[in-house]
């Protein structure tokens, strides 16, 4: 696959825990949205058994000019790392790869189902749709423990009001933890939101990003409703 150096640009939290990183963009550089490179710390100061590298989903569009990637933080070394790393850091990209990409029929209609960190791809793709003003029909259901971890939402409420073509469907399942002020759904992505929400569950392409947990979840749900393997889309999230 390519290589390319690329340098940090800046850093911001985005939701609790949750921290979003800007890279330079190279000269020419392409990518599809959903799709992710490899990214090495060249000089990374400290380190743990678990190495320099991770594989990252790109939460930035191509149609933005730089690269930028998001993660929940952890104490590896290389989250900590990245965390400190000064404006102008040089890392390695390689890539882009991965098939976890929009489907080339438009007239297809979606759903993504997202879980945490898993956000990143379909906040790719949602600006992405959004900016070239593709007429793909797709509901974003997003669940959270609260509003407070709910990575990129305004970002996605925003979008929900300039596409006509996209619905954000976002939920919170802290219980007594979600914030007073919330009045969208309470309930983990089940059989019944999705009926709620969509006309024919039977008829969507699902597209399923998350933690391992909430990814076989949702696979699980899926084929109990007898759906097709060929409308279920799947990448896991490990978050080391």
């Amino acid at each position: 696959m390519p290589e390319f150096h690329v340098f940090l640009k800046g850093k911001r939290e985005i939701a609790h825990n949750t921290m979003e990183f800007t890279f330079s963009k190279p000269d020419g550089f392409d990518y599809q949205p959903g799709q992710f490179m490899n990214w090495i710390y060249l000089n990374q100061p400290v380190m743990d058994k678990k190495g320099n590298r991770r594989s990252m989903s790109f939460a930035s569009s191509p149609t933005e000019p730089d690269l930028v990637i998001a993660m929940r933080m952890s104490d590896s070394a290389y989250k900590q790392s990245l965390l400190k790393a000064p404006v102008g850091t040089e890392f390695l990209a390689i890539g882009p790869a991965g098939k976890f990409v929009l489907p080339q029929d438009t007239a297809k209609e979606l759903v993504f189902l997202a879980g945490g960190i898993g956000i990143t791809p379909f906040r790719s793709m949602v600006k992405y749709i959004t900016d070239r003003q593709l007429p793909y029909h797709i509901t974003l259901f997003y669940s959270n423990f609260c509003l407070e971890g709910c990575a990129y939402y305004t970002d996605l409420e925003a979008w929900e009001k300039k596409n006509t073509f996209f619905r954000f469907v976002p939920t919170l399942t802290g219980g007594e933890r979600v914030e007073a002020t919330w009045t969208g759904e309470r309930t983990l992505i089940d059989e019944a939101l999705l009926r709620r929400q969509i006309p024919d569950i039977m008829r969507p392409t699902y597209m399923i990003v998350g933690p391992p947990a909430m990814v076989d979840a949702m696979v699980a749900l899926l084929k109990n409703l007898q759906l097709p393997k060929e409308q279920v889309i799947v990448e896991k999230f490990t978050g080391l």
